[in-house]
């Protein structure tokens, strides 16, 4: 996974998809709605 910082985000990470998923919009959602189920909140 690379890390590229933008400058009003130092958090902000790159996320390789699986290939098939370049080029498919609801595939791409599909694993961002995944990735979101792994997380949870924390209080600072």
């Amino acid at each position: 996974m690379l890390n590229t910082p933008l400058c009003d985000n130092p958090y902000h990470a790159d996320i390789e998809l699986p290939a098939l998923a370049a080029a498919d919009r609801e595939e791409q959602k599909w694993h961002a709605k995944l990735l979101a189920s792994y997380s949870h909140w924390r209080e600072r």
